[in-house]
């Protein structure tokens, strides 16, 4: 008898994930598979039904080179959890936890933080038991299909990759920290939405506001060596938050406005106002980066959560951050137009696909 045979293989890596929803089925293909981690006893009734206590596990296993030689420092695999946590939060629109590893380089492990708290916000999209309606997307765990060019590892469109890994991560995270810090929550939504936008390429009309273009202009026809040192300056010039809007702004198709989840028609975006929104999103997470101001519980509150916009009008002594807030869409509303974002970079690069 071989006793090798009961030791875990080597090259075969097995992580721990969650998400408050409940999804069906499972994904299989190649290296990576994708399944349920069954959940018995007297909490599974709890655990499978839609509600606070809601909590479904599921494995994601995935094959890897064997390990060669005798090292000193074994690979750690908790990131493959983790990412595989983070695409599936876009895909699904869902918050997904990593509780990290199972089983990897041949030994057993014990995963963290495997039980969480009930959560406050558990009817809303992010947490419930239903399809999101903005970009929806059948809970069955076949649906990984659509995004498995972004489990690959070679080295085509690797730097877009990258980018969409980071940008799943901040998102992914957003719906960790939506109950308990919503104000880390919406930083997190809006560091996801620079990292997008970056990958957008803007006219030089869209990247400077009429004034810088005017300047930039003056230089070019009344200074010698003009055209040179324009172009000086254009290379050091960067709008950060004109690019954030109008970078976000221009993946925003008809369907995004068409389809959304606002218990209001009249509080959900509108083409005309959407700008001014996502100016205000950014100049909000800059208050609170310089002066600590808080807003969570406005942005998070019983009347903004189930839409885009806020339903009324802060009442608070701060001028400046009330018109912010009244300005600016609540975490729901952010949240939504993150997600359409990623994907909308995602099947731009052939690494979304719509069958």
């Amino acid at each position: 008898m071989d006793d090798k045979k009961l030791q875990p293989d080597e090259a075969v890596q097995k992580l721990l994930i969650s998400t408050p929803t409940r999804l069906v089925g499972e994904y299989q293909d190649g290296d990576l598979l994708i399944t349920h981690c069954w959940q018995m006893g007297p909490d599974l009734h709890r655990s499978i039904q839609e509600g606070p206590y809601s909590q479904s596990y599921y494995v994601v296993v995935v094959r890897t080179e064997p390990v060669k030689g005798d090292k000193i420092v074994l690979p750690n695999y908790a990131h493959v959890g983790e990412l595989a946590a983070s695409l599936l939060s876009v895909l699904f629109g869902k918050r997904f936890d990593s509780h990290g590893v199972l089983e990897s380089i041949g030994h057993f492990q014990l995963p963290t933080n495997v039980v969480r708290g009930p959560l406050h916000y558990s009817h809303l999209p992010p947490f419930n038991h239903k399809p999101r309606k903005s970009n929806p997307v059948e809970l069955n765990l076949g649906q990984v299909s659509k995004i498995r060019p972004l489990f690959q590892d070679d080295s085509e469109k690797a730097d877009i990759r990258r980018m969409l890994y980071a940008a799943a991560r901040f998102y992914s995270r957003s719906l960790v920290l939506w109950d308990d810090q919503p104000e880390l929550a919406f930083l997190d939504l809006i560091t996801c939405g620079e990292i997008i936008s970056n990958a957008v390429s803007l006219t030089e009309r869209e990247r400077y506001d009429p004034d810088l273009l005017e300047v930039l202009k003056n230089v070019e026809t009344e200074t010698r060596d003009g055209k040179k040192n324009a172009d000086f300056l254009k290379a050091r010039l960067f709008q950060v938050r004109r690019h954030f809007v109008k970078g976000l702004t221009g993946l925003l198709d008809d369907a995004f406005y068409s389809h959304h989840e606002a218990m209001h028609e009249w509080a959900a975006f509108k083409k005309t106002d959407i700008e001014e929104r996502l100016r205000a999103a950014y100049d909000l997470r800059s208050k609170y980066v310089h002066t600590g101001a808080e807003f969570g519980d406005w942005v998070a509150s019983v009347g903004s959560e189930f839409n885009d916009v806020s339903l009324g009008k802060c009442v608070m002594k701060d001028s400046s951050l009330k018109k912010l807030l009244d300005g600016a869409p609540t975490l729901f509303g952010l949240e939504r137009i993150l997600r359409h974002c990623i994907i909308a970079i995602a099947k731009q690069h052939g690494l979304y696909q719509e069958k």
